[in-house]
């Protein structure tokens, strides 16, 4: 994901991202999709939070990389 993104013309190296890939999850057209939706808590093991950004078993979910490549400055 960051070499594609590296990879594009003029775009400065990604470096350091956590910080920057976190404040993205946050925003509510976000390029992250989180696992959490479950509202039956039927896993014993874990139960999930709707409506959160990161769990613990999936953190930040599916990425749309597209949309993160366009997003990411």
């Amino acid at each position: 994901m960051a070499a594609v993104i590296n990879s594009q013309p003029g775009r400065a190296r990604m470096g350091f991202w956590n910080a920057q890939i976190y404040q993205l999850a946050q925003k509510s057209d976000s390029p992250f999709h989180p696992l959490n939706g479950t509202t039956n808590n039927s896993n014993l093991y874990y139960t999930g939070q709707p409506g959160t950004v990161y769990n613990q078993a999936s953190g930040l979910g599916t990425t749309d990389f597209a949309k993160l490549a366009e997003d990411y400055k």
